[in-house]
Order: structure tokens, then C-alpha cells, then sequence
């Protein structure tokens, strides 16, 4: 049987060990989520800072071009107030589509298309 010192000392030892192997896991952790993200850097396209600013440029342009004041693409949800006014309750934007191609296309008209090689 072991002596209450002795139990002491193993339980501080314990104590440690359990300690630098929670240090070790969040390094470890820690060099896991820089690899992963070198690693999904790795796998993206890259641009220089120039194409980047034309299409920052072209996204600006095809949104402050678009006529957001056409009534024909949103849809409103009424509702009468308690004291019978009433009121817009609700405002979405329908034509998602059509900004999203509106954006493309002023992109693309700032690039030359090339096929991929394959």
C-alpha cells in the first residue's frame, strides 16, 4: 500500500502530464488549422491586386447602375395598425437573378474570356 505522501506525489505527477498533454493537443491544434488553411489558400484561383480593384470597380458600378426603384421587383407585405393605418410590415427583393447578371456582365466586359485548358 502506498504511503499518503507517495499517493500525493503521484497525483501531482499526474497532474502534469495531464497538463502537457493538453499543452501538446493545442499546439497541435493549433499547426492542424494553419495547414488546413494553407491548404485551402493552395486550392484557390489567384489574382493580382489590379484585377481584384477592376472587379471591386465593375461590382460598384453594375449595383449603383441597377434601378433599384422599379416597384415591379420587390415584394411588400401589408398590415392595418391597431388603429386602422396602414403599413409596410415587410420589403424583400425579388430580382436576385437579374443583379446577379447584371454584375457578371460588367465584370466581363472588363476581361477576356478564355477557355480552360483542360
Amino acid at each position: 500500500m502506498k504511503t499518503k505522501e507517495q499517493l500525493e506525489q503521484e497525483i501531482n505527477e499526474l497532474n502534469e502530464l495531464l497538463t502537457q498533454s493538453v499543452a501538446t493537443k493545442d499546439n497541435i491544434s493549433t499547426q492542424l488549422e494553419v495547414a488546413q488553411q494553407e491548404l485551402a489558400e493552395s486550392k484557390m484561383p489567384t489574382m493580382t491586386k489590379a484585377i481584384r480593384n477592376i472587379i471591386r470597380e465593375a461590382v460598384n458600378s453594375a449595383v449603383c447602375g441597377y434601378d433599384f426603384n422599379d416597384s415591379r421587383e420587390f415584394t411588400y407585405d401589408f398590415e392595418i395598425d391597431y388603429d386602422n393605418r396602414l403599413s409596410v410590415s415587410n420589403v424583400e427583393f425579388d430580382n436576385r437573378d437579374g443583379l446577379e447578371e447584371s454584375i457578371c456582365e460588367y465584370i466581363e466586359e472588363n476581361f477576356k474570356i478564355i477557355e480552360d485548358a483542360e
